[in-house]
């Protein structure tokens, strides 16, 4: 009877481990974990209109010592995630496609693994001075759903919707816009002013962070283009811990100024 029970014992114990080596396998084979991403995606991170109620996603991924990487992804909404992506540019910036991530789905949530990477791609994934970012495409939302930095935190993300009706007065014009804005937590600043139909009568010439409530004005913070060149261009800037605090916590808002309206022909509240 001893001896049956001691059979057991032993075959359960190995049962047991064989299973326990299994799922460590199956996470990394024993390969030394080289570096680890995990942080929030957000839709507020893309750079096209999005809808006024955030949604989000965590990410999780692992580049291995074997030239390999894992990642899982799981976003809080309803919809079915079709593609995972890393691509190259800033926050403001829709770069080249840099990894294809394989996508394994399970409706709100994906997983991957891609081995076989060369050095050179490991090592532009591994460098935190090159600008790049996932994005998460789902059925509903084919341009992107959810998107972050990898090389950066961002803190605060806007996507600020510029019209002539918030100015104050009120301006009657068809030019409109939309103001990209992206703070880290490094205390960079990434921007991108969108103006649609601006009037060749009357054209933007210049834009400002201000702070103020909508239904006032208020002091400048903050200049983002002093030429109607700087439009449409990405830009990064450093800004004084004063200014990050602002953008932080204060009620702001942009203005974007032309000849024929120095005091605000577009303008949009931040917060």
């Amino acid at each position: 009877m001893k001896t049956g029970l001691y059979t057991l014992t032993c075959i359960l114990t190995c049962i047991t481990l064989t299973t326990s080596c299994n799922k460590k396998n199956d996470y990394n084979g024993n390969v030394e974990v080289i570096k680890e991403w995990k942080f929030a995606l957000s839709s507020f991170n893309e750079n096209h209109a999005t809808s006024p109620i955030e949604t989000n996603a965590t990410f999780h991924m692992v580049a291995l010592a074997d030239n390999s990487i894992r990642y899982d992804v799981q976003i809080d909404s309803a919809d079915r995630i079709v593609a995972a992506h890393i691509k190259l540019g800033d926050p403001v910036s829709n770069g080249n496609l840099l990894v294809n991530l394989p996508v394994r789905v399970y409706s709100t949530y994906a997983s991957g693994i891609l081995t076989g990477l060369s050095s050179g791609l490991m090592d532009t994934l591994l460098n935190n001075n090159i600008e790049k970012y996932i994005n998460i495409t789902t059925n509903k939302a084919p341009f992107g759903l959810v998107r972050g930095q990898l090389n950066s935190n961002l803190v605060l993300s806007r996507n600020v919707v510029l019209s002539g009706s918030s100015v104050l007065p009120a301006v009657s014009t068809t030019t409109t816009g939309i103001a990209f804005l992206r703070l880290t937590a490094d205390n960079v600043l990434y921007s991108k002013i969108i103006v649609n139909n601006n009037d060749p009568s009357d054209p933007v010439t210049a834009a400002t962070i201000n702070q103020g409530i909508s239904t006032a004005a208020g002091p400048v913070l903050l200049t983002l283009a002093s030429t109607p060149q700087e439009f449409g261009v990405g830009k990064k800037a450093t800004v004084s811990a004063s200014a990050y605090s602002a953008l932080l916590s204060s009620s702001t808002y942009v203005t974007l100024s032309s000849g024929l309206r120095p005091g605000g022909k577009l303008r949009g509240q931040i917060r």
